[in-house]
């Protein structure tokens, strides 16, 4: 059987077969070329752009003096930290506390993380958390630069909250640093809640951060001559690069000597630098200056070395201003807040306090500047202006005044700050005067922290002694009104509790001058909220009142006047506290008797003064009205609000504020009455002035008050058919921030239809009063 098999010796069969290949071949390749065309034009493909998300402000750092010196451990473990742990009690935040004495360098190693991982999270912001109103206005910033929030004045807890909720339904991370925390109680609520913020703390303090990984840092290593401690000092000193073996280990038993402290070991190699001093020299004479160093439990002999061996070398301008800023607040510290109270009409007052060379020395600009850079090159100030002086600087300087029982710098201090604090005829309660008082609000707290319990102690025979302190009574007392005004109870009552007891001590306790202090004071406690004490505000207005009525007599009587009017308020707070008349029994009752009489005894003295048309006077009706409408009969409230507004309205140079809030309290009480057609009117009156007032704090509380009640009032007439009036209150309420399906619910329970009114009680006018123009 035979076998067919293909042979290439067949030509034609060869050629076609290769015919066939070729063509085969091609239409491959010519598949595949085209395959490589759609993938080429795939990945050449116009991208479509994704869309944009949220942009915020990424963390702002201070600015780095030096490079990090060690502390690589720490700064992963930081990171790792926050990677893994959830806090619990404190906050829900991945959290971190770095806990150390001064000195050991907390904020530089935050710093650190931050600029090494800043930019990996989708916002952040650096807070100084050194005192809740510092890190209330890092918050107010943070929510105007990253959401468009409008910075309201006061900046409220509120405020700050709102903006941790922004951040915390942002969609992205961020990253926020607490730094300089001094009070946690003071702080905790404003520390930031969510999965997507991560939480650095800065603290001397080692309670209360439960929920937090903790990071304590300890000292340099000194141990050998390439420890971290040697490699700060030698880099400080600019020796880093040709320090032999011999210069590294001089460095590192003078790094020994220092405690491994980088507070010290940075003041140690300043010396080094400006000094020209050598190592063996510089050596000796730390062993010698810590050796003659009183020895003092809240810091180390070291640092007390560090601090006095830069100070030796000042110029004597320089030791003056290094005493006296070691009595202040460690940030804000420049040339005006010395200057600036020099051009005041306080100066001359406050000037005795001060002692002639110090005096002289302030009052020359000039010198005050170079003073502050003979204390910037030294390293005793640290930053850019306004200039830092660290806690443990000013601990060793303060000792060093005659052991601490000296006070002329702090007599100085509270001179140099009384000169400019506002007062008098520019009172701190003038919007105006905010923006000073925040800025010298920490060095006024500062100061009396740190003279407060040494004034307790002294007999009297130091140097500011009893029987007290005039300008310190002042500027507590001013900063006291100013925190009131922005709604800091807890501060405010805590600065005029100080106040008073300066006071006290100074004059006496019958002095005609206490009442006013006492007065003060019993308002705050009276206003509700956790350091409310009405007890104690009854008790200290009626000492006021039983002073006032023995000292002030004739046209002094105008005093007694402001003292019934507190008194009257104080007893209003307490018929609100015991639920009203009606159900306050006999203690509101007897309240109520009080402000009658008081508020009666208030309009004869005013009436007397300055006559029944005054400015004076309204303020009596307006008291009268709202104890009126606490009896129940607002009615009347009614009309002693309208008689106010119409004296009021009459005053050629009458404060519109005033105005405002009369109207303010007409209209919203006429719209409690079911009249929202006559109410209207007041209240579009009250609103326009506010606008005008508060034009650029459009959050401001009185603003959105007038707002709340017009836009609710505009819903009531919507609902009696009046065109575009509900359109009208959501744009008021988008205009300033309402919610306002929050306002419809407040309008929902005002009256529909005018009340009836009691047989006793008359409607105050036929038609309501033509509103003045704003």
């Amino acid at each position: 059987m035979g076998v067919d098999v293909f042979s290439f010796s067949d030509q034609s069969a060869f050629w076609t077969m290769m015919g066939v290949v070729v063509i085969a071949a091609l239409w491959i390749v010519d598949r595949l070329t085209g395959a490589i065309r759609l993938l080429w034009r795939w990945f050449r493909r116009p991208k479509t752009a994704r869309p944009a998300g949220p942009s915020f402000p990424k963390i702002n750092p201070p600015p780095r003096e030096r490079s990090l010196v060690g502390r690589k451990t720490e700064l992963l473990r930081i990171r790792d930290l926050l990677a893994t742990r959830q806090g619990v009690e404190i906050t829900n935040t991945r959290g971190v506390a770095l806990k150390a004495d001064g000195g050991r360098g907390k904020t530089t190693l935050a710093r650190e993380f931050a600029e090494n991982y800043g930019e990996t999270y989708g916002g952040g912001k650096w807070l100084r958390a050194q005192s809740r109103l510092t890190l209330l206005d890092d918050l107010a910033a943070l929510g105007d630069g990253a959401f468009g929030m409008a910075i309201p004045s006061p900046v409220t807890e509120a405020h700050g909250l709102a903006v941790l909720d922004r951040i915390a339904n942002s969609g992205v991370n961020w990253l926020l640093v607490y730094d300089n925390v001094d009070d946690h109680e003071d702080i905790k609520s404003l520390i930031a809640h969510g999965a997507n913020v991560d939480v650095i703390v800065t603290t001397r303090l080692g309670l209360g951060w439960d929920g937090f990984g903790r990071i304590d840092l300890d000292v340099l290593d000194f141990a050998t001559p390439d420890g971290d401690a040697v490699t700060l000092l030698l880099q400080e000193a600019g020796l880093a690069m040709s320090a032999n073996a011999e210069m590294r280990e001089q460095a590192r038993e003078i790094a020994e000597a220092l405690g491994g402290l980088p507070l010290a070991l940075v003041m140690a190699g300043t010396v080094l630098r400006e000094d020209g001093i050598g190592l063996p020299e510089l050596r000796s004479e730390i062993a010698r200056v810590i050796e003659r160093t009183p020895h003092n439990a809240n810091y180390l002999d070291s640092v007390a070395g560090a601090v006095m061996l830069t100070y030796g070398r000042l110029t004597e301008d320089g030791k003056a201003l290094a005493d006296l800023c070691a009595w202040l607040a460690p940030e804000g510290l420049s040339e005006g807040l010395f200057v600036d109270g020099v051009a005041g009409a306080f100066w001359s007052q406050y000037r005795a306090d001060v002692s002639s060379d110090l005096a002289t020395l302030i009052e020359d600009a000039g010198r005050v500047r170079g003073a502050l850079q003979d204390l910037r090159r030294w390293s005793v100030l640290t930053g850019l202006v306004p200039w830092r002086m660290h806690r443990l600087t000013q601990s060793v300087l303060r000792a060093g005044q005659r052991d601490g029982r000296d006070w002329t710098m702090a007599r100085a201090a509270a001179a140099v700050l009384a000169a400019q604090f506002p007062g008098g005829s520019s009172p701190p309660d003038l919007v105006a005067n905010w923006p000073l008082c925040r800025a010298l609000l920490p060095q006024v707290t500062a100061l009396w922290d740190e003279a407060e319990p040494l004034w307790d102690e002294d007999s009297g025979a130091g140097g500011w002694g009893r029987p007290g302190w005039e300008a310190m009574d002042y500027l507590l007392n001013q900063a006291g009104i100013y925190l009131s005004q922005q709604a800091d109870l807890p501060g405010a009552i805590a600065l005029k509790r100080a106040s008073l007891k300066l006071k006290d001590a100074r004059l006496g306790e019958d002095h005609r001058d206490i009442p006013l202090a006492l007065g003060n004071l019993a308002v705050d406690l009276a206003e509700p909220g956790a350091e409310a004490d009405l007890d104690e505000a009854e008790a200290l207005i009626a000492r006021a009142v039983a002073l006032d009525q023995a000292h002030r007599k004739g046209p002094a009587h105008s005093d007694l006047a402001a003292t019934y009017m507190q008194q009257a308020f104080i007893a209003l707070r307490r018929i609100e506290a015991e639920g009203g008349l009606a159900q306050g029994g006999p203690v509101a009752t007897k309240a109520a008797e009080l402000a009658e009489q008081a508020l009666a005894a208030a309009w004869t003295i005013r009436a007397e003064l300055s006559g029944e048309n005054s400015a004076e006077i309204t303020h009596v009706w307006n008291q009268t009205a709202y104890l009126r409408i606490l009896q129940g009969r607002k009615a009347a409230g009614l009309t002693a609000y309208s008689r106010a507004l119409e004296i009021a309205r009459a005053l050629p140079d009458g404060d519109r504020g005033d105005l405002a809030f009369l109207a303010h309290n007409a209209g919203s009480t006429t719209l409690e009455l079911g009249r929202a057609k006559e109410a209207e009117a007041l209240l579009r009156e009250a609103y326009g002035i506010r606008r005008v007032i508060f034009e650029e704090n459009p959050q401001h509380p009185l603003l959105a008050a007038s707002t709340r009640w017009l836009a609710a009032c505009l819903c009531k007439r919507s609902a009696q058919g009046v065109a575009d009036a509900l359109d009208e209150a959501k744009t008021l309420c988008a205009r300033h921030g309402l919610p306002f399906d929050e306002v419809q619910a407040h309008a929902a329970e005002l009256p529909p239809e005018p009340l009836d009114l009691p047989q006793d009680e008359d409607w105050p006018w036929s038609e309501p009063p033509a509103p003045a123009q704003p």
